[in-house]
């Protein structure tokens, strides 16, 4: 958002567009041009761009801080730099504070962090305050007994491979690109499973499973193996 000193007539009136991006965006490039380094679904990007003749952005900024959070109380909201230059001078970090916590032993971390977050609060002037790398996302874990796989001739890379192209694309694992020859432009091509068809764990478990014995197809509920929600890990 850019500021300016002199503004006229309603708030309403003073926005131009807005643009956002919600979750991950689908490819490396999109990924590299944004500025809020989303790391899941549950991120969201919005750009808001104002009319030439505006309010100061810092009072937009301030009443949105209040009322975002009074709305929306489990959500959590960052404003980040917006303008070219403060990009620049921040180094590229989606803060002008920056606090990395490194080691071994991933809860500790976290408890360090949380901790950490509690007493930086009662910094003078410090708004925004968040963990950027969440670790509660729901998820579900897939345990493969591999002895048993393979018999079937199925390892547990080839089980991990078969659901990773199911459920996030074979762009993740072997891109493939068409080139049109009338204008040459170019266009991503993958196959991914269509979210209407994983609608339970049933439909998970109907997963088609290839590199068996002769070349040969399972499921994933044929093979030994069992699918249990993970509870958050810190």
């Amino acid at each position: 958002m850019r500021s300016k000193r002199r503004s006229r007539g309603h708030p309403k009136n003073q926005l131009s567009t807005i643009v956002d991006n919600l979750g991950l965006p689908y490819s490396g490039i999109n990924l590299a041009y944004s500025t809020s380094a989303p790391v899941g679904p549950g991120d969201a990007d919005i750009f808001v761009n104002l009319s030439e003749d505006h309010k100061p952005t810092a009072d937009y900024v301030r009443v949105l801080r209040t009322k975002l959070a009074a709305d929306f109380p489990s959500t959590t909201f960052s404003f980040l730099p917006a303008d070219m230059i403060s990009q620049i001078l921040n180094f590229g970090l989606p803060s002008p504070i920056d606090v990395q916590i490194l080691g071994f032993n991933v809860p500790a971390n976290r408890t360090f962090a949380n901790n950490l977050l509690q007493k930086l609060h009662g910094v003078a002037g410090a708004v925004d305050l968040h963990i950027h790398q969440t670790g509660d996302y729901p998820q579900f874990n897939v345990d493969v007994d591999r002895t048993k796989a393979q018999l079937l001739g199925l390892t547990e890379q080839s089980v991990a491979s078969n659901l990773l192209v199911s459920l996030s694309g074979s762009f993740q694992t072997a891109p493939s690109f068409w080139v049109d020859p009338q204008n040459g432009t170019q266009y991503q091509v993958a196959t991914q499973t269509p979210q209407f068809r994983l609608e339970s764990l049933n439909d998970l478990g109907n997963t088609p499973l290839s590199g068996g014995i002769g070349g040969s197809s399972q499921i994933l509920s044929n093979l030994p193996a069992s699918i249990v929600a993970s509870p958050p890990r810190w």
